[in-house]
């Protein structure tokens, strides 16, 4: 597992970090919750390669359940991805004042709430095989978690 994540790009989620505010000069923070179920890996990566693309990304697995992944990815807001009104399937006020986005069908295998804070847009991703487990409420919680 090691030696295939740092061939593309993956590092101790601190490590991966400290790079993308560097690249980004300006402060990343990400939420201090985590979905409540099990992990055995957190890696992050900063694709500071593609232009527009750029992004923060923090992965968490767990190598002996695979619908124990969670993502998040952080990237500025003037680079935030769009999202049609067809593709959302539910706003949700958070704390900051802003609305988070839900939406479930835009990827075959991930659920997403997506919201904006501090010139970031946070897509915070939950695996469709545990979204029971992990609802919208759930991630609502952690987006509001912010120090």
């Amino acid at each position: 597992m090691k030696k295939l994540s740092s061939d593309i790009g993956y590092m101790p989620v601190e490590e991966a970090l400290k790079t993308c505010e560097s690249h980004f000069n300006k402060k990343i923070k990400i939420p201090y919750k985590l979905p409540s179920i099990a992990f055995t890996h957190q890696l992050g990566r900063c694709n500071h390669t593609y232009g527009i693309n750029n992004d923060f990304e923090v992965e968490l697995i767990n190598e002996n359940i695979p619908k124990n992944h969670y993502i998040i990815r952080v990237r500025p807001s003037e680079h935030r991805i769009t999202f049609t009104q067809e593709q959302i399937d539910k706003k949700y006020k958070i704390s900051n004042g802003t609305y988070a986005l839900y939406v479930t069908n835009r990827a075959p295998v991930h659920n997403f709430l997506v919201f904006e804070r501090d010139g970031w847009q946070y897509m915070l991703s939950i695996d469709k095989r545990i979204s029971d487990r992990i609802p919208p409420k759930v991630l609502i919680e952690i987006a509001d978690s912010f120090l």
